[in-house]
């Protein structure tokens, strides 16, 4: 889990640094998990694991 978890964070990385420096400097991957994956996990997660 933890080694699929590094490869995406990896291409994550790489697809940021491709992207214009302008938007990559709004960009980091704690922002992108906590913006757009944190919420994905609230919605699929069962309502007996929500806080």
């Amino acid at each position: 889990y933890r080694a699929g978890l590094m490869e995406k964070r990896e291409m994550f990385k790489n697809w940021h640094n491709k992207i214009l420096p302008v938007i990559s400097r709004h960009l980091s991957a704690e922002s992108f998990i906590e913006d757009f994956i944190s919420p994905l996990l609230h919605i699929l997660s069962p309502p007996t694991l929500r806080p």
